[in-house]
């Protein structure tokens, strides 16, 4: 780009008149064709005729000709000052990219490139891998109107040979390197008419089928590729020119599970719910195959019954969409939504959560039925908590308030979930007659019982859950530095005693990220580095910069053994 201002430059060399009207074709986008080779810039500017400028940059100065009668092929004119401020415009971009991430300065290097360069270098990247060899290959054939189906199921079979892997490092091995060949082969199929790439996606899931019956993945190292493969499959199934009727039949047909070793994920939610058109056809003949089922008693709770796995899947797909409207769901669907829930539903925990849901959608009659019937059962501590919230829940807040808040200690009592103590404060937001002293009271009788309880135990969690839950953010921050609490809760607290008393907060985080270099995975070594730029970015005095400067140093000295810990430590904080 020409030194000084360039704008300025362009004024003067074409005038202002000139200029102008140059300014007006670039602002209408009639450059095309625009190149850049080192110092000499050529395009193609359309107006009622085609144009070609080239300009020269010589000292800084931009040097212009173009094929029209005002130039005569030296004269600067409009459409000479239309490609320069699109070569400036052009440079501003390219500058900005090259101070950008890492996308940006290759996007920002190959925008500098000319068309021949950057061509030669993509040849050369291509031409030096086999993979990438192979699948380019396939571009060029699709380009050409040629479709290598033998080649496309070759890169498949590939992908997932079928042999017996059970160690788990080669299992993983096994899995990387199918999702780098299914990565390449869907950008292929991609390009293919929507026919063959629906029929080569099945191909693949078949295959990826079979595979499994000889792989033993503990991990669930295969979840990437069958997500992949899955998505690609709705993907292409979408885009097929059939009918609604022949599709949704088509997507009846997966309820019935062509594959042996895994199954389809919600073939409402990933095949249906985007497309209006397919909806109310699809739920008639879903809620069709329903009743092919036996149909279970729906008036009682039937503890360990059996549920087919194909019915399982229809009722899942029929909540789902009974559900879809949320609190503006008619009563109708509700009655719908809880009928599957209940036809769902195999043990107490699942009979309490759909307890719960009827609470949710406020059919608190239908919940007090459920709570009656679950309580002639032996429960665990756990179930019997949440009975008792739902108990609660379904009083009357008003006229029974007394009542709730006594059926809610008594959940928090066994449970010392914070969210139950929250139901609590609920109830006394909700109450007209609430005060200061009530919330007081109640915190008093909450912490009692939480320092009786947790006097034989290290960690403190339950107790500074309590704090958080009825604002007692100072007392959190202080005690903190003296008692072992979970990583989430202690972030959770670090984060607020930065912002309320810094050195205290300071404090919380050192020991906080120092907890994570000491696990030698990259995982705790990366939330280290992002819990130190947290910590940061929240300093506010020189004082508390000092400090940093002092912990990255300790973490280097402390942590010298860590190895690739200490080249991001060095790699984000310069030292």
């Amino acid at each position: 780009m020409p030194d000084s201002n360039p704008i300025l430059q362009l004024q003067k060399l074409a005038g202002r008149r000139t200029f102008d009207k140059g300014e007006m074709l670039y602002f209408q986008e009639a450059v095309h064709r625009f190149t850049r080779n080192q110092l000499i810039v050529t395009a193609i500017v359309q107006e009622i005729q085609e144009f070609t400028v080239k300009l020269s940059i010589v000292d800084g100065q931009y040097e212009g000709s173009c094929n029209c009668s005002d130039s005569e092929g030296f004269d600067f004119c409009k459409h000479c000052v239309a490609v320069a401020l699109t070569d400036i415009s052009r440079e501003a971009e390219l500058e900005v990219l090259q101070e950008g991430d890492e996308i940006q300065r290759i996007t920002g290097y190959i925008e500098s490139m000319s068309e021949a360069e950057a061509k030669a270098t993509l040849l050369k990247q291509i031409t030096s891998d086999i993979d990438k060899t192979e699948q380019w290959v396939l571009f060029a054939d699709v380009r050409n109107g040629k479709i290598n189906k033998k080649a496309l199921i070759d890169i498949i079979n590939k992908a997932l040979p079928l042999r017996e892997v059970w160690r788990q490092n080669r299992v993983k091995t096994y899995f990387e390197t199918a999702i780098e060949k299914f990565n390449r082969l869907i950008s292929i199929l991609h390009k293919l008419p929507t026919d063959p790439a629906f029929e080569l996606t099945q191909t693949a899931l078949l295959r990826y089928n079979k595979a499994l019956g000889k792989i033993k993945d503990d991990k669930g190292y295969r979840l990437k590729v069958e997500v992949t493969l899955v998505q690609a499959f709705a993907t292409f199934t979408s885009e097929l020119n059939w009918t609604p009727q022949r599709k949704v039949s088509f997507l009846m047909s997966l309820y019935h599970q062509p594959f042996s070793n895994f199954a389809l994920p919600s073939i409402y939610k990933r095949f249906v719910q985007k497309y209006p058109e397919l909806i109310e056809l699809f739920i008639e003949k879903l809620v069709n195959l329903e009743c092919q089922f036996e149909q279970t008693e729906t008036s009682s709770i039937q503890i360990e019954k059996t549920v087919d796995d194909t019915h399982v899947l229809i009722l899942t797909d029929l909540a789902l969409y009974y559900a879809e409207s949320g609190p503006e769901v008619s009563t109708e669907n509700k009655l719908k939504l809880i009928e599957c829930k209940h036809k769902l539903a195999t043990n107490l925990t699942e009979y309490i959560e759909l307890a719960e849901l009827c609470v949710s959608l406020g059919c608190k009659d239908i919940a007090r039925k459920y709570i009656t019937e679950i309580e002639s059962h032996t429960l665990n501590y756990r179930q019997e908590s949440k009975l008792l919230t739902l108990s609660a829940n379904t009083q009357e807040q008003v006229e029974d308030i007394d009542a709730s808040l006594d059926l809610h200690w008594s959940a928090y009592e066994r449970s010392l979930e914070a969210s139950d103590f929250h139901a609590v404060l609920s109830l006394l937001e909700a109450s007209d007659n609430k005060s200061e002293a009530d919330v007081q009271h109640w915190f008093e009788k909450a912490q009692a019982l939480l320092i009786e309880r947790l006097e034989d135990t290290d960690n403190q969690d339950t107790l500074f859950e309590l704090y958080l839950a009825c604002d007692k953010k100072d007392i959190a921050i202080a005690e903190a530095q003296d008692v072992i609490l979970s990583n989430p809760l202690l972030h959770k607290i670090s984060k607020l005693g930065i912002e309320m008393q810094p050195d205290l907060g300071f404090v919380l985080y050192r020991r906080l990220i120092r907890t994570y270099p000491k696990n030698t995975d990259t995982q705790g070594y990366e939330t280290a580095i992002t819990l130190l730029k947290e910590l940061k970015s929240a300093l506010k005095s020189k004082k508390q910069h000092q400090s940093f400067d002092f912990l990255i140093s300790e973490l280097i000295f402390d942590f010298k053994q860590k190895r690739k810990f200490i080249a991001l430590l060095q790699g984000q904080f310069g030292l």
